[in-house]
């Protein structure tokens, strides 16, 4: 099932070099206005919050468990979380983020439960459940496809920088900060990340 607005992952597959960067959040301080206001006017604020980027934090939830049949309730636990901790939001970081590395914390913690359940119960990896299809070629699709096995191939630590930078198109500063990693180590993953996708991408990545 696609997330609302599911982004062409073209730029994935046309380059490894930058992607554009991520437009910065205009409405920051406003936001930020809204966190601190008195607890009667949070609940609003925290709806408006929700609005702004449940589309956006599916889209990254998705990814980064590579399309799970429950990706709505990990997206229900992120802000969940965001809500009980709103008042530790300080504004050093963007709201985006902010909720992302909630998103990647929750991301984990689903992980490693399902690990779990499978070492206890048994059981092979859960079937994933493919995006629904936008409109477009055949060529469009099948490269499509190719990037959520390619996605999927990867070991949890290389997708998360991989869907943040390729997918979700962040600057190597702002996944430093979601990863609470330093710039080297994000850099590191990136290339590991790259070499591993590349044999798996290779009839659709365009070399500069």
């Amino acid at each position: 099932m696609r997330a609302p607005g599911e982004s062409n992952p073209q730029d994935m597959t046309r380059r490894w070099g930058k992607p554009a960067g991520a437009e910065g959040d205009d409405s920051h301080g406003a936001r930020m206005d809204r966190v601190r206001r008195p607890a009667v006017a949070q609940r609003q604020a925290f709806e408006q919050i929700v609005s702004d980027h449940r589309a956006d934090v599916t889209r990254l939830v998705q990814r980064l468990l590579a399309w799970p049949a429950d990706v709505d309730d990990v997206v229900q636990d992120v802000f969940v979380s965001a809500w009980t901790n709103l008042r530790r939001f300080d504004g050093r970081s963007s709201l985006r983020t902010w909720l992302y590395a909630i998103a990647v914390n929750r991301c984990r913690s689903h992980h490693r439960r399902r690990r779990l359940r499978q070492l206890v119960f048994g059981g092979g990896q859960d079937e994933p459940v493919d995006a629904a299809e936008p409109s477009g070629g055949a060529a469009e699709r099948e490269r499509r496809r190719a990037v959520r096995a390619a996605v999927r191939a990867l070991p949890r630590r290389l997708r998360e920088v991989a869907v943040l930078r390729y997918l979700q198109e962040m600057p190597i500063a702002e996944i430093a900060d979601v990863l609470k990693l330093g710039r080297n180590a994000v850099e590191v993953r990136l290339h590991r990340a790259r070499e591993r996708l590349r044999p798996l991408l290779r009839d659709w990545v365009e070399e500069d």
